[in-house]
């Protein structure tokens, strides 16, 4: 009986394995659970951005990963890395230092874990030579000039140099050059600027009407510590003085006429020129008009002097302080013209003091003539002002060169005492727009001296009006030589140098300049061009 249960039980058995294996369930392995990733291989560096400092790696695809954690460091066993992770096969890395050995190494990961590192890869940012400048322009600001430009590829760092003068390679360059500290050209792409600040020192502050030169530099110390690329020079003149939006609007020029018998060989005498200066002054039709030379014979019986002929012939002007200067002065034909329509004469004269230095010593100095009025605007009687003329002589060469602008300086230096002499001699004249137009003999050369004729005005609160919101004809020189307009070279930098000049105080700008360099005139007027502007004179008190 036992033994039938047991051959029972063990008959079951069998069954019951053979069902098992009929169901595929016995003798078959465990599901196969999920690996991690191989390790990377064919990492490489494929680009770098210099400007950014990043290197840009790549590797080879592994089967079932579906992420890469990387790690790089200067340390080549990696204390202190620096951790990156991608879904991708490459990565870039950065911010790194250039030249710099980095050491990087990668691997694939997915659900079940990460897989070997990568070998390590050396990566290193490496330098090239600086590129070239592409484009630089300058514009004006309130406080001096901007300077634009283009990043320069493979730079480590930029300078700007700036100067008063156009010529950085003149030995001894003159003009003191300033330069900005180096600055970093990392993480800069596009277009940069940089802000140059005008300068009373330079004589590039607003109210001389200098422009500013400057010039970029670049280099990349990680590749020559000693190469530096530049760019081309530009120049910009700061932004100008805006007039006052009130107040009357005055036409003032100034002519240096060439004195009759100062014509060069072949130059037609006064008698020949009178008649184009006079179509030249007609033309600008100035409310104010301040004449130099106007002086010698003019070949006419009614009207002996110069300016005598110019008077009779200006219908449209009326000339003031019209007798002889005053006895044993220089520079009788400095003389101030106005436009009887628009102006009153109020009072006039001369001022005291200012000296003539073509004679040596300066103890034989005569003086010389500078004639002043008052006038008012017609339409307008509260609104007056003062206008001075003056013509610089040529000091003495046996001063020495040196010399020479140093005593222009002192001209303008008298002209102001004796300016500021005649206001306090009338309360009446406190306050008074000034208005100064003339031949000056002085420009803003050699760039080691700046205590000239016109640097010193602008320190006594003159304002150059070729700092003006328009200027037109300001690339050639105020001073023509007595040749042709076609003959007139431009300055290359459009700043044609001045020896004419009208400054204003107690005038807030102008609204435009006028160099007169072509006449139009079949007959050479003068050696000397017209000059105009429009200033806005405040209303009255």
């Amino acid at each position: 009986m036992q033994a039938s249960k047991a051959r029972r039980r063990s008959w079951s058995a069998v069954i019951i394995v053979i069902a098992a294996v009929l169901a595929g369930t016995v003798g078959a392995p465990a599901a196969e659970a999920a690996s991690v990733p191989g390790q990377v291989t064919g990492v490489k560096i494929v680009s770098q951005d210099w400007t950014n400092r990043t290197v840009k790696v790549q590797w080879s695809k592994v089967t079932g990963a579906t992420s890469y954690a990387a790690k790089w460091s200067t340390d080549s066993h990696f204390s202190k890395p620096v951790w990156g992770n991608s879904t991708g096969t490459s990565l870039s890395i950065g911010t790194l230092t250039p030249a710099t050995t980095y050491y990087f190494v990668v691997a694939a990961k997915n659900a079940a874990g990460s897989g070997r590192y990568s070998s390590t890869t050396q990566i290193k940012l490496k330098p090239s030579s600086v590129s070239t400048f592409g484009s630089v322009s300058a514009t004006a600001t309130a406080t001096g000039v901007r300077v634009s430009f283009s990043a320069v590829s493979n730079a480590s760092d930029y300078r700007v140099r700036w100067s008063a003068g156009p010529n950085e390679n003149r030995v001894p360059d003159r003009w003191q050059e300033h330069y900005s500290s180096w600055f970093s050209a990392f993480g800069k792409k596009g277009t940069l600027t940089y802000d140059v600040p005008m300068s009373a020192s330079d004589l590039t502050s607003t109210p001389y009407g200098n422009p500013i030169y400057v010039r970029l530099q670049a280099r990349n110390t990680y590749f020559d510590k000693t190469y530096v690329r530049k760019s081309v020079q530009v120049h910009a003149w700061p932004k100008p003085t805006s007039p006052s939006t009130t107040g009357t609007d005055l036409r003032v020029a100034s002519y240096n006429v060439m004195c009759s018998g100062c014509e060069p060989s072949g130059g037609k005498p006064w008698s020949g020129r009178v008649g184009a200066l006079t179509s030249v002054i007609n033309s600008a039709a100035p409310d104010v008009l301040t004449t130099l030379e106007a002086s010698g014979p003019s070949g006419s019986a009614s009207n002996p002097e110069a300016y005598q002929d110019l008077d009779a012939r200006l219908s449209g002007l009326q000339l003031t302080n019209a007798g002889a200067a005053p006895n044993g002065a220089t520079e009788a034909g400095t003389r101030i013209f106005y436009n009887p329509a628009k102006v009153s004469l109020q009072r006039q004269g001369y001022l005291t003091g200012v000296k003539d230095y073509r004679t040596y010593p300066a103890s034989t100095a005569k003086e010389t003539s500078v004639p002043w009025a008052v006038f008012s605007i017609k339409a307008q009687p509260s609104s007056r002002f003062i206008v001075v003329a003056a013509h610089f002589a040529l000091p003495s060469t046996s001063y020495g060169a040196a010399a020479k602008k140093g005593l222009l300086g002192q001209n303008s230096g008298q002209l102001v005492a004796a300016l500021d002499r005649l206001i306090a001699s009338d309360s009446s004249l406190t306050g008074l727009p000034v208005v100064l137009g003339g031949d000056l003999n002085d420009h803003r050369y050699p760039e080691n001296q700046t205590n000239g004729a016109q640097p010193t005005l602008v320190r006594a609160g003159f304002y150059d009006s070729s700092a003006s919101l328009r200027r037109a004809g300001t690339d050639k020189p105020t001073y023509n030589s007595f040749k042709a307009p076609s003959a007139q070279v431009s300055d290359p930098n459009q700043d044609g140098l001045r020896i004419d000049y009208i400054l204003t105080r107690g005038i807030q700008g102008s609204l435009n300049f006028t160099n007169v360099w072509n006449p139009t005139t079949t007959v050479l007027p003068s050696d000397h061009n017209l000059i105009w502007t429009t200033v806005r004179l405040p209303a009255g008190r």
